[in-house]
């Protein structure tokens, strides 16, 4: 679970950043939904997970890069973090329904997020 919280606080800034610098207005606008979306999915997470007894969270040297990932394009950036994320379905260290919930839910925001870069820009 610590290691998703964190690829997903890496990843909701980097959004932030490529939110910022396009030019597409259905990029920005997708693109600051996910990263306001994630910002409070990541904080329920790591509030569950700590409140369910677990750990508290995160060693700042734990903390991996996203090397690379701001040359992408959104849409690439938004599928390789779908792709991590869903790579850690069972393997979270917990089996507490909720926080299992708030997870997919995550997932959610994040297929979500992909849509509307797919889909909507063509607007």
């Amino acid at each position: 679970m610590e290691k998703l919280i964190v690829i997903l606080m890496n990843a909701r800034t980097v959004f932030h950043l490529l939110h910022l610098r396009t030019k597409s207005l259905a990029k920005h606008l997708a693109l600051g939904e996910l990263y306001d979306n994630l910002n409070e999915s990541i904080d329920t997470l790591a509030e569950q997970y700590q409140g369910s007894g677990e750990a508290v969270l995160l060693e700042i040297d734990a903390i991996p890069a996203l090397s690379g990932i701001l040359a992408y394009e959104p849409l690439a950036a938004v599928e390789e973090l779908l792709t991590a994320v869903e790579g850690m379905r069972g393997n979270l260290g917990t089996d507490d329904p909720s926080l299992l919930n708030t997870f997919e839910e995550t997932v959610r925001l994040i297929q979500r997020g992909r849509y509307k870069l797919q889909h909507l820009n063509q607007l």
